[in-house]
C-alpha cells in the first residue's frame, strides 16, 4: 500500500509565457501557451512519485468525465502516481487553472476553477478508509470542504498531515485546520496573510502556538526558513542563473519536504533537498518537470 496519500485538487494548467513585458488593458500577442496536468495536490503527488518510484504515492481526487480528466489520469499513471481511486463525475468538468508568467518566469496572474473539489466528500474518503489507515503520511489542501477536513481531523488526526497553503486567499481556511497539521508550508505572502506578521520568527511563534509541529516558509531567491519547537533554520542557496517558469516550483519544494520526512532528514538537509527539487521545477515549462527524479535532485545537490 502507498506510504503517502494525497487528497485534493487535480486540474489542467493552461499557462501563457510572456516573451516581453506585459501591458494591461490591451491584447498581448507575443506569448507562448502550453497546457499540462496540474492542481497543487496532484502536482505535489506527481513530484513525490517521481522521487519515490511507482506504488508509493496515491491520489484521492475528482475529475470530470471528459478528455481533460482522461489526460490527467493518463499523466498520473505515466509518472507512477496511483490514481485508481480518483472519482470521475459527469456533474462537473475537470478543473482548469489559467496562469500568466512574466518574462522572468514569475507568476503574473492566475485563476482557478476548483468547484469540483466539493465532490471530495467524507463519504468518498470513507470508501477508501483502508488506504488512508495504512498510509504513513497524508497531504491535504485547504480547499477541501469543511466537512471533509473535519472527517480527516476526527479519523486521521494522529497521522502526520502536511499542507501547502497554495495562495494567500486560502489563509483563512488554512487557519481552521492548523491544529491537525504536522507540517505547514507557505511562501512569504501566504505566511503573512495567515498571521498578519512580516517577521519570520513572529510568524513561526504564532503558527507553532496553534499546534503545527513544523513550519516551512519559502522566500523565493532569498531561500527558505524552517521552524519547529526544536529551533529555527534559515537556508540561503546560491542564486540561479535562469528560470523558465516558477509555476510548479513550490509544489516540487513541498514534495521535497515529504520525501525528506520519510527519509528522516534534518531540517537543514530537508531545506537543501527541497530547494534542489524546486530548482529543477524552475527549469521546465511544464508544471511538473518530467526530468525530476531522485538521481536528478542528487546531481543538483552535488553542484
Amino acid at each position: 500500500m502507498a506510504e503517502v496519500v494525497c487528497i485534493g485538487l487535480a486540474s489542467i494548467d493552461i499557462i501563457g509565457f510572456a516573451r516581453h513585458p506585459i501591458v494591461t488593458g490591451v491584447k498581448n500577442t507575443d506569448f507562448k501557451v502550453r497546457s499540462s496536468s496540474g492542481g497543487i495536490v496532484r502536482n505535489i503527488a506527481e513530484n513525490l512519485a517521481r522521487l519515490l518510484g511507482p506504488g508509493h504515492v496515491e491520489l484521492l481526487s475528482c475529475v470530470g468525465d471528459d478528455p481533460q480528466g482522461q489526460m490527467l489520469l493518463r499523466d498520473c499513471r505515466a509518472a507512477g502516481l496511483g490514481c485508481e481511486q480518483v472519482q470521475v463525475t459527469q456533474a462537473l468538468p475537470t478543473s482548469v487553472f489559467m496562469g500568466i508568467t512574466s518574462p522572468d518566469g514569475e507568476m503574473y496572474f492566475g485563476a482557478a476553477d476548483g468547484e469540483i473539489t466539493s465532490y471530495i466528500t467524507p463519504e468518498y474518503l470513507n470508501r477508501h478508509r483502508q488506504l488512508l489507515h495504512q498510509a504513513q503520511v497524508l497531504l491535504i489542501c485547504p480547499t477541501l470542504p469543511a466537512a471533509t477536513l473535519d472527517y480527516i481531523r476526527q479519523n486521521y488526526g494522529d497521522k502526520p498531515i502536511f499542507l501547502d497553503i497554495g495562495a494567500p486567499a486560502l489563509a483563512e481556511p488554512t487557519a481552521a485546520c492548523l491544529d491537525m497539521l504536522h507540517t505547514l508550508k507557505a511562501n512569504q505572502q501566504e505566511a503573512q496573510a495567515l498571521t498578519g506578521e512580516t517577521d519570520l520568527d513572529r510568524i513561526a511563534d504564532q503558527v507553532l502556538a496553534r499546534g503545527v509541529q513544523n513550519l516551512c516558509v519559502t522566500l523565493g531567491p532569498g531561500g527558505s526558513y524552517w521552524a519547529s519547537q526544536d529551533g529555527r533554520t534559515r537556508y540561503s542557496p546560491p542564486p540561479l542563473s535562469h528560470a523558465v517558469s516558477a509555476t510548479g516550483a513550490g509544489d516540487a519544494f513541498t514534495a521535497g519536504l515529504l520525501y525528506s520526512f520519510l527519509q528522516g532528514l534534518s531540517s537543514r538537509a530537508t531545506l537543501e533537498f527541497s530547494t534542489a527539487c524546486a530548482n529543477l521545477a524552475l527549469q521546465s515549462e511544464e508544471t511538473v518537470n518530467p526530468a525530476l527524479s531522485l538521481s536528478a535532485v542528487q546531481a543538483v545537490l552535488k553542484q
